[in-house]
């Protein structure tokens, strides 16, 4: 029962690290966790002995970790922190590893500008899967990030529910002067009081909590926007301080209090490795393909349009693996089951971001797929009518148009391309440049229409282009 064995095994039993061990995306997290660690270890060994192996190893080790994710960078303030709490007060060993692992981080900073180019930290991002405070006023943007930091915390101590999934809207937007975020931010301010107030003294709970805020700085969107809200392998390393705390608190700070203290701690200790080892063991089996994972990930992050999305990728993926692509026929249950939840995730997806492509993707893939087995024109152009209002430009909707030429829907076709046209007219950003295609679908089945020879030459006028303008204004005065 001493710190460390507890403190080890909490971490190992504790859920939220599910994410990084049984997701293959997480080995980066592991990587680098693990030199970070080896790095630490080897600086306290030449703290301690003065040798110079262990300081060339503890460089090395770091150098790794930085190679393996830029987390790592972290504990270029972690080690020498580490060296104050628990070093031996050398202070000319941590101000010379302290350079050293300076210089590993510069000479890691320049390799990874040269081979990955210099991060342009001002360019605006304007897809909101990559940018989730897209939109968003500094007091939204400030109070989301203090949301999903306050998540963090109450995760360590509570880990239910788990997702994989916290993009746009699965964290609410909200402001700084909303109830959590503000809680949060108070929460925030009295661990960093407490972290540096135990600094002289060189209590435990100081080191944690600033191993907490230190490790967890890079991974907080206050530094850089990490292109999502939270994920739970992002407090991966930075657990570690929680870990430790709650070590100190079960051995060392129960018994201080009580005369039973340490009977109390062991009960505490087992009790909470019983909980967390059984929620771990529940939750390891929903990442065992897309299917299950989407669909733990759409009961959590119900407001998520990627977790919608994704949910309806992999029903669809199980749909096609259920078809015979040289012989359409109609939907069998099954199949048309699994068309009918692909469209409502897909649709749910779209309803929290409109222009989500990959969502409407989707279901263009239902509407075709329906079309292909059912034939039913009328449907498809009532389905595809908003998808393409909202993003004409997905590719393969020019490819699906020229695939339905010759197939004897001509009639249905031309009011529809040409209600889309005009549609596409209206709107006042880029999707009004596509106009111009869904026009001439209609053109290419009727030319000697009226109408669709006054859109396109609207059509054209609009894009700058005035001879076609003129040549189609021309026709549609000398038909009636």
């Amino acid at each position: 029962m001493s710190i460390p064995f507890v403190a080890a095994i909490i971490f190992v039993a504790h859920p939220i690290h599910t994410e990084a061990v049984a997701n293959i995306k997480g080995r980066d997290e592991i990587m680098s966790m693990l030199f970070s660690l080896a790095a630490l270890y080897a600086g306290l060994r030449y703290s301690d002995a003065g040798e110079k192996k262990w300081l060339i190893v503890s460089l090395l080790s770091f150098f790794l970790g930085l190679l393996s994710k830029e987390n790592a960078i972290t504990y270029l303030a972690v080690i020498p922190l580490t060296m104050y709490f628990f070093g031996h007060d050398n202070w000319k060993k941590m101000r010379t590893l302290t350079f050293w692992l300076l210089i590993t981080t510069i000479l890691y900073l320049i390799l990874r500008f040269n081979t990955a180019g210099v991060p342009k930290f001002g360019q605006p991002i304007n897809d909101l899967m990559n940018n989730p405070f897209l939109g968003m006023n500094p007091a939204e943007k400030f109070g989301s990030i203090m949301y999903t930091l306050g998540k963090y915390i109450a995760l360590m101590f509570w880990p239910h529910p788990l997702s994989h999934d916290y993009y746009p809207y699965a964290i609410p937007k909200s402001s700084i002067f909303t109830l959590i975020p503000l809680a949060s931010l108070l929460v925030y301010g009295f661990l960093m009081y407490t972290g540096f107030k135990g600094l002289v003294k060189k209590s435990v709970y100081s080191y944690s909590i600033l191993y907490y805020l230190l490790t967890l700085t890079i991974v907080s969107n206050i530094v850089i926007n990490l292109g999502t809200f939270m994920n739970e392998r992002f407090i991966f390393m930075a657990s570690a301080g929680f870990c430790i705390a709650a070590a100190y608190f079960l051995v060392e700070h129960l018994p201080r209090l009580h005369e039973k203290g340490k009977l109390a701690g062991m009960i505490l200790f087992f009790a909470a490795i019983i909980g967390l080892g059984a929620k771990t063991y529940v939750r390891v089996p929903v990442w065992e393909n897309s299917l299950t994972l989407n669909e733990a990930a759409v009961a959590i992050s119900s407001n998520s349009a990627r977790a919608n999305s994704f949910m309806s990728t992999a029903l669809f993926e199980k749909y096609k693996e259920t078809i015979d692509p040289r012989a359409y026929k109609n939907l069998d249950p099954q199949q048309k089951n699994l068309l009918d939840r692909t469209q409502m995730y897909a649709q749910k997806a779209v309803d929290i971001v409109p222009d989500y492509q990959n969502a409407n993707l989707m279901l263009i893939g239902v509407a075709s797929e329906r079309y292909k087995a059912e034939r039913n024109i009328t449907e498809y152009c009532q389905m595809m009518k908003p998808i393409i209002v909202r993003r004409p430009d997905v590719a393969f909707i020019k490819e699906f148009s020229e695939y339905l030429k010759g197939r004897g829907h001509d009639e249905q076709l031309f009011p529809f391309y040409l209600s889309v046209g005009q549609e596409l007219l209206k709107q006042t950003d880029k999707r009004r440049d596509w106009a111009v295609q869904y026009l001439n679908y209609a053109y290419e089945l009727q030319p000697a229409s009226k109408a669709v020879n006054e859109a396109l030459g609207t059509a054209y006028e609009l894009m700058g282009n005035q001879a076609n303008a003129q040549r189609f204004k021309n026709a549609a005065q000398s038909l009636q």
